[in-house]
């Protein structure tokens, strides 16, 4: 069960970033009923809750790539969704201006040295079009295409095994989606990317990385 946290105190944290962003063309919205949750304990890469702001503050660690002028790292509770963890999430796909994304990408360089990379996501599906991967430099290291299945589970955890050599290396999260041109489209949102460190006798190479779903 979520924790709902509907203090007044948060209420300067509420970020407007999604306001040009929907999850369909004809810009579904749902009541907004959810509250905020702030969770710790676990350890993320740099910025892995997208608490530090969007895209094009000047203050993310993340870069932001998109056919669109939209800003993807932004607040799903004033659109009447949740975050996993916050203000902010990483929203892949949609719509902005009421045309559907084709692509996106979320970026952000690190050292890879912890063996596995884990996040935690939610879908709303609409057309069961897009496609999600993660990427290290030009290798691919996860792929999924939503389907209806998907829609609205509730924050699900991910992972995947990442190659560890200690070097830096750019990690992105990617979305693609074929439809855009006949205005169709999905949404994939990303929130509380973190690391799991794993000491193993053979070392993790690109040609045996494998995505857990």
């Amino acid at each position: 069960m979520r924790t709902v946290i509907t203090a007044l105190l948060l209420l300067p944290l509420i970020a407007g970033s999604a306001g040009a962003n929907s999850f369909s063309a004809e810009g579904t919205g749902i009541e907004p009923t959810y509250g905020y949750e702030f969770r710790d304990g676990r350890w993320l890469i740099n910025d892995g809750s997208f608490e530090d702001g969007t895209c094009y503050d000047g203050n993310s660690a993340w870069t932001c790539a998109s056919d669109n002028d939209c800003d993807w790292i932004a607040d799903l509770v004033p659109l009447g969704l949740w975050n996993y963890d916050g203000t902010h999430v990483a929203w892949l796909g949609g719509f902005c201006g009421g045309a559907a994304t084709c692509t996106t990408s979320i970026c952000q360089e690190v050292i890879l040295d912890f063996g596995c990379l884990t996040w935690w996501w939610m879908a709303y599906v609409v057309d069961e079009v897009m496609n999600v991967s993660v990427t290290v430099d030009d290798w691919l290291l996860f792929e999924h295409s939503l389907t209806m299945y998907d829609h609205l589970l509730d924050y699900q955890l991910q992972l995947i095994a990442v190659p560890t050599d200690g070097q830096p290396h750019t990690i992105c999260f990617n979305m693609d989606n074929p439809g855009c041109l006949d205005n169709l489209g999905d949404n994939y949102f990303i929130d509380y990317v973190g690391e799991i460190y794993i000491t193993s006798i053979e070392e993790v190479s690109y040609s045996t990385v494998k995505a857990s779903y």
